[in-house]
């Protein structure tokens, strides 16, 4: 499982809303890609921090 398909669970289990969320300070994500709503989302909650590394695999 990638990290950013880990983190799009998270938000919709916790059932949390992407919209109007801080731009995420992930420095390895592009604001275009469909996932940076929930990076910035996992990000503002305190759930993720420091690299997103949305396409690597999600370790333990």
């Amino acid at each position: 499982m990638k990290r950013s398909q880990a983190a799009s669970m998270i938000v919709e289990t916790l059932g949390l809303n992407t919209e109007n969320r801080p731009d995420a300070d992930f420095d390895d994500i592009d604001e275009n890609l469909p996932s940076y709503e929930v990076a910035a989302t996992v990000q503002d909650e305190g759930i993720i921090g420091g690299k997103m590394v949305p396409f690597s695999r999600m370790m333990r």
